[in-house]
């Protein structure tokens, strides 16, 4: 981005809340961290296993961390990629590899989130709480699947704002100059 091209308001907003979500994902991965060197004091030499731990984990923290960290972990480049064959193309090739990943990604995304929504949803109209000794934790089961839709949601928005920065914005003005 040039000094001339100030990032939009709505570039901003979704910029914002991945910040947001992202100092949530790494609060959860401290919590992790807390929960589990106390599980460990609490079995190992105390004798006394708290028992919640596991399913707080599984179940919050670590979908947390994954799902709220997403766009973060997009926008950022923190992700894994496999760039041997991107790198040894030109402007065109890395255009055109750019936006197929981007739609892509998109469209799997796209399908995550839409089963997040109706899996939360489900499980909120049911009013849907593990059965007793069913679960480590008798809360209801929507405040675990909520971080799926909300995380994938924020990606979408990010990889939508991508792929028309691709179309219109700086790689397609170097693409057009010859660059």
């Amino acid at each position: 981005m040039t000094e001339n091209e100030a990032p939009s308001r709505a570039e901003r907003a979704i910029t914002g809340i991945e910040n947001a979500l992202a100092t949530l994902a790494a609060l959860a991965l401290g919590a992790m961290l807390l929960v589990m060197v106390a599980e460990v004091v609490m079995r190992y030499i105390l004798s006394a296993p708290l028992g919640w731990t596991v399913g707080f984990v599984q179940d919050y923290l670590m979908v947390a961390v994954f799902f709220l960290g997403l766009s973060y972990s997009y926008r950022t480049g923190a992700h894994v990629t496999i760039d041997f064959v991107y790198r040894r193309q030109g402007p065109r090739g890395r255009l055109a590899m750019a936006l197929i990943g981007d739609v892509l990604s998109f469209a799997l995304f796209a399908l995550v989130f839409a089963a997040g929504v109706a899996t939360t949803a489900h499980a909120w109209t049911l009013g849907e709480i593990p059965a007793p000794g069913g679960g480590a934790l008798s809360w209801p089961v929507w405040t675990s699947h909520v971080f799926v839709p909300l995380g994938c949601g924020v990606l979408l928005l990010r990889l939508a704002a991508t792929i028309a920065a691709h179309r219109s914005g700086p790689a397609r003005a170097d693409l057009e100059a010859g660059t």
